[in-house]
């Protein structure tokens, strides 16, 4: 195996222990979020909600 591709091996283990399918779509949990980036939760949360808000009003005004 090759440096590059047991790079890319590592980094999928990595990944499979944070991301999770439910419904056949990849989430993450806010908590664990904020554990990954050092973070927060409450802050998390809160960029979270302006994000969906922001979502919202973006495809609140496009229907009109």
């Amino acid at each position: 195996m090759t440096q590059a591709k047991s790079i890319v091996a590592q980094n999928a283990a990595q990944i499979a222990g944070v991301i999770d399918i439910h419904h056949g779509k990849p989430m993450v949990s806010s908590l664990r979020i904020a554990e990954i980036f050092d973070r927060r939760h409450d802050n998390v949360i809160r960029t979270i909600r302006k994000k969906l808000a922001a979502e919202i009003s973006r495809l609140t005004l496009e229907e009109r």
